[in-house]
């Protein structure tokens, strides 16, 4: 992630623990050097604030999303006319009211989250398990997860609990999903398969951070 911003590199510092999977390779408040750097360092994410951007902010996003090919832009914005913000407004562009808080940063990064852990953790939990498991966890337990009050002012608990609650029900869905010819029965089952690595991925990683917090469910 990059970032052009003056005041989201503190909250991320004073958050670590939010964005703990994601590297910021550029945090800074020049247009000019950020568009030096974006073509070597390719960030899959900038966010780039609006007040920063200068009297055209809807060209400059495009170029600094081109010259980064980023997969996501977040834009946040203190004040904006609302043909900025409808001009923004797209698939890979998602304007956000300022300030925005690390919890909401990460929330609107969770679809890539997910797809980097299934594309880069299938190797891994490949050869470390060999086969899929069921889930490590039932719905009852990953609601009270959801709910739960951390005893350290952390909720990575709440974050996993949903984002494993999301890849189990695409696991049911991928298992269920009417197949229409050999070629469609392929690509579900792959799909089934990859979404089932990534779950036992973030099982794992749930699995640590319960006996860190002592918390039994």
């Amino acid at each position: 992630m990059a970032i052009l911003d003056d005041q989201l590199p503190t909250r991320l510092q004073a958050e670590p623990h939010e964005l703990a999977d994601v590297d910021v390779v550029w945090a800074g408040q020049s247009v000019a050097a950020l568009a030096a750097a974006l073509p070597e360092l390719r960030p899959q994410v900038l966010v780039l604030q609006l007040e920063h951007l200068g009297p055209d902010p809807i060209t400059q996003v495009k170029e600094l999303s081109a010259l980064a090919h980023a997969e996501l832009t977040i834009v946040p914005y203190a004040f904006a006319r609302r043909e900025v913000l409808k001009s923004l407004s797209r698939d890979t562009v998602r304007p956000l009211r300022a300030p925005v808080s690390v919890t909401a940063l990460r929330t609107q990064m969770t679809s890539l989250i997910i797809r980097s852990l299934m594309d880069g953790g299938a190797g891994e939990v490949q050869a470390a398990v060999g086969a899929v498991r069921p889930p490590r966890y039932s719905p009852s337990q990953l609601a009270k997860l959801e709910s739960m009050e951390s005893a350290v002012n952390c909720e990575c608990p709440q974050h996993l609990s949903t984002l494993l609650s999301s890849l189990v029900y695409f696991e049911a869905y991928c298992r269920d999903c009417e197949s229409r010819n050999p070629e469609d029965a392929r690509v579900h089952h792959m799909l089934l398969e990859r979404t089932a690595r990534a779950r036992m991925l973030l099982e794992d990683g749930l699995e640590q951070l319960l006996e860190h917090e002592d918390v039994r469910v």
